[in-house]
């Protein structure tokens, strides 16, 4: 990704060796498409076909970075990370809705903005300590393994994010945690012969007054990783847990709700292909102990070929809820595609999403979801 480095340059704010030593670097990616896609649950079908831009249908969502960093002396920067992410418009069944996403993340054609900020953080980072950074940032487990990501986790064909088809697979722990996400404290050591460990703790606390029927409700995410990346191997094996306590005075009421989450990723760059593979298991405690659990795994191959780039993805998964009389539900997904090189930062693709998810036991449902999407993906 080619990167445009701007000088920061304001007269009288700053002195000329401060200025010297800091920069502003701006950098980004927009990704526009056109989806046709066809949902089928037990006897209702849902066809659509439509533009979209920005919301991760595609290959990728689409953001605006910004980074400020300042030399200090001696080894040691201090910098401060803002990325902002856009959503250009989202096409639904029903018309061509424009979509905007507002600060608390809430889409539809009420929000009051086309963007949101998804990180915010200050850091300290030197060479020989590693990382400290504080603010809005993303989870280590979610961020660590994106070398795991053969063509659009985001898009149907992957297990890892098998809600489109899955009921309460969606158990995916970012989901439910951004209020203490935004109050993030996170470490990353220096590497040492490709090992690199890295820690996270985020809390958040709401309060509301209301007289006889008051709330209270607070969040609390725990993240620990290692990761290891060394010539054509890169690995990384980690964990999180979340934890939300919610309380109310009228009618007295109490909810303590804990999630967790292991994975372990893989991948092997052979030169003529590269090799990935991921394997997840989540346990959230709804209405009793561990009594939602979704664990399976996700395969997949990347081939380059002249300025082109195959590639596939296959994953299966089994969720399971013990709170609806030992209800089950089989996964299975399926992904390939293909990535054209107009140039180093713009490419075009096509890529084919399946995936099938078949109920056991309780109502014996099955649910499938079939999407052709094509698209431009710009970086600079």
């Amino acid at each position: 990704m080619q990167k445009k480095v701007i000088a920061l340059a304001v007269a009288g704010l700053v002195s000329g060796a401060a200025f010297a030593q800091t920069s502003v670097t701006l950098s980004g990616t927009v990704d526009l498409g056109y989806n046709i896609g066809k949902d089928k649950w037990e006897s209702q079908t849902h066809k659509y076909r439509n533009f979209r831009g920005g919301d991760g249908k595609g290959m990728s969502s689409s953001r605006l970075n910004i980074d400020v960093k300042e030399q200090l002396g001696s080894g040691l920067k201090a910098g401060y990370f803002h990325e902002i992410g856009l959503v250009h418009f989202k096409g639904t069944h029903n018309d061509h809705e424009r979509m905007t996403v507002g600060n608390d993340g809430v889409t539809g054609k009420d929000a009051p903005s086309f963007s949101r900020t998804r990180q915010s953080f200050a850091y300290l980072e030197s060479a020989s300590a590693g990382r400290f950074q504080i603010g809005l940032a993303n989870l280590i487990i979610d961020d660590q393994t994106g070398f795991a990501n053969v063509g659009s986790r985001n898009h149907v064909g992957h297990a890892y994010n098998a809600s489109f088809y899955a009921p309460g697979t969606n158990a995916k722990l970012v989901d439910a945690m951004d209020l203490a996400r935004a109050n993030t404290v996170s470490y990353y050591s220096p590497s040492f012969s490709g090992f690199q460990v890295m820690g996270q703790f985020g809390y958040g606390k709401s309060e509301l007054d209301n007289g006889p029927a008051s709330q209270d409700d607070s969040y609390k995410i725990y993240n620990l990783g290692l990761k290891y990346a060394n010539g054509p191997v890169t690995a990384f094996i980690g964990g999180q847990k979340y934890e939300k306590d919610e309380s109310t005075s009228a009618p007295a009421f109490s909810n303590e709700e804990d999630r967790r989450e292991f994975i372990a990723a893989a991948g092997y760059d052979f030169g003529v292909a590269k090799l990935v593979g991921m394997y997840f298991d989540r346990k959230a405690d709804v209405n009793g102990p561990s009594d939602h659990k979704y664990r399976g795994g996700d395969i997949g191959v990347t081939v380059p070929v002249g300025q082109a780039e195959l590639f596939a993805n296959y994953g299966m998964g089994k969720n399971k809820f013990t709170a609806s009389g030992d209800d089950s539900w089989k996964i299975k997904t399926y992904q390939l595609g293909t990535r054209y090189n107009l140039s180093k930062r713009t490419n075009i693709y096509a890529l084919y999403g399946y995936g099938k998810a078949k109920e056991k036991q309780v109502g014996s449902g099955t649910g499938k979801s079939n999407v052709i999407s094509v698209g431009l993906r710009h970086s600079f």
